[in-house]
């Protein structure tokens, strides 16, 4: 293993911000904006070689700081790789590998329990797989995970959506649900009723026999808030025929990229509710941003798998790190 490189710690928010949003792995979930509205323990780290920074290093720890967790807020955390433009494939390749394998055996030096997702930009897990592989001491635990990337681009200014080519590649229910939906007088629109998502979203888990604690909808009020009240995200309630709310969801966007957060029902059972919200959605995104790509986070259960997916998204990769 390289010995030139050293983790150091990053205490100011600036300068973590200003080191890596210009990464291609980057993402809403390592911006500190977002990470300061969790009210959660977090650590940054810079990767060093000599004086340059190589990467960044955000992980989520526990209250005492000796363990590194999942939280349900943070899709993508772990390794953001600089870019190197002018660096030969070869080269780039080699170097992204040396730094993945100085971060997974020197964290494991820092912090006694592991757990953590990488984004789905970061492919070369071999380092995590290869450590202590000729010995018989610890090893990591990787599980494989998915989301769905889409492209609205096409939909930025049309009239008529159905001879896109992401309307005409929906599932033939989404199609239907979306005609549906416009048939039975449905209507989509801007709202900011956080009360009432956040009480339906608490139904439905309910429902569902889920239990979530006070502190994760006050974290949720507090995102879906800050990102509206920044013109940065947007709460979408669609109403039935009878001015009844059916269904909302809320989407927010960083940078290059939007991303699906919350959707809530409200019991009534309407077959196109999700669909058409959810269709909404990524036509105003496409007609109110400059954003292309929409990441729908997760796809990692039968019915939320085959939901996400019939949009007609690509399928992505990416991995959670257990040690």
């Amino acid at each position: 293993m390289s010995k030139k490189y050293k983790l150091e710690k990053v205490n100011s928010e600036q300068l973590w911000n200003d080191s890596i949003v210009t990464s291609s792995k980057y993402s809403l979930f390592f911006s500190t904006e977002y990470l300061n509205l969790l009210k959660i323990k977090y650590h940054l780290w810079h990767v060093i070689q000599g004086t340059e920074i190589k990467a960044g290093l955000l992980l989520i720890v526990s209250e005492d700081e000796k363990n590194i967790i999942a939280n349900d807020f943070i899709i993508y955390s772990g390794i953001v790789l600089k870019d190197y433009k002018n660096t030969k494939i070869a080269k780039k390749t080699h170097q992204s590998f040396q730094i993945i394998e100085f971060v997974s055996s020197e964290i494991t030096k820092i912090y006694k329990n592991i757990c953590f997702s990488l984004s789905p930009e970061i492919l070369d897990i071999r380092p995590f797989q290869w450590l202590n592989y000729h010995n018989n001491k610890k090893k990591y635990q990787i599980n494989i995970k998915f989301t769905s990337i889409i492209n609205i681009s096409e939909l930025r200014n049309k009239n008529n959506y159905e001879q896109t080519n992401l309307f005409q590649n929906l599932d033939f229910i989404r199609r239907y649900n979306i005609r549906e939906a416009i048939k039975e007088n449905c209507v989509v629109e801007k709202t900011k009723n956080i009360e009432l998502f956040v009480n339906n979203y608490q139904k439905m888990m309910s429902n569902q026999n889920i239990i979530i604690s006070k502190n994760k909808y006050d974290t949720m009020i507090r995102i879906i808030e800050y990102y509206i009240n920044n013109d940065k995200g947007v709460l979408l309630e669609a109403k039935d025929k009878n001015n009844q709310v059916i269904y909302t969801t809320f989407y927010l966007w960083h940078l290059s990229k939007a991303y699906y957060m919350f959707g809530a029902d409200t019991q009534k059972n309407i077959s196109y509710q999700s669909t058409i919200t959810n269709w909404e959605a990524f036509k105003y995104i496409a007609d109110n941003t400059d954003i292309d790509f929409i990441d729908l986070e997760g796809v990692n259960s039968p019915k939320r798998g085959w939901f996400k997916l019939s949009f007609g998204g690509s399928l992505d990769n990416y991995y959670e790190i257990i040690y």
